[in-house]
């Protein structure tokens, strides 16, 4: 392994360790939910990091920071959602808010209509929807695909 390479895959450890270290990312799901979500953030994470060794020290340690960055807040809005900490409608949409920002500032992902959509009901209906069905739907958003 050379010396780049190695630098590399320092810094997605210490990002991994990052996400895997952090409660407040997964304390709310179940452990089949936390693994998914976790699998996710940490697929982009490696994503990023292969990214990351098409540019110089510094600039790499900025992606893979970002990345980590964005993913956390990701993670800890679906968590915040699923758990049903934010009360109250305007808290609920500063929650959605936060997940799509997150979303957005990730390089591998475009937030579709079908999402916004989604995510709209979501914020509508979430106080009456199991935790299991929150989930999935943000699951679908973050993976870019049609709600089950």
């Amino acid at each position: 392994m050379d010396e780049e390479t190695a630098r590399i895959e320092d810094l997605y450890q210490h990002g991994s360790e990052q996400l895997l270290s952090d409660s407040s990312l997964r304390d709310a799901l179940d452990d089949d939910q936390a693994q998914q979500l976790l699998d996710w953030g940490m697929a982009q994470l490696r994503a990023s990091a292969e990214k990351a060794r098409e540019f110089p020290a510094a600039q790499a340690e900025i992606v893979i920071a970002d990345t980590v960055q964005s993913l956390r807040r990701v993670m800890q809005q679906a968590n915040r959602l699923v758990e049903r900490a934010p009360q109250g409608a305007e808290d609920i949409y500063v929650a959605v808010l936060r997940f799509v920002e997150g979303l957005n500032e990730l390089d591998e992902h475009t937030i579709r209509l079908e999402d916004l959509m989604i995510l709209e009901q979501l914020a509508l209906q979430r106080d009456n929807l199991e935790r299991s069905t929150v989930f999935s739907r943000l699951m679908a958003v973050i993976n870019g695909e049609e709600e089950e």
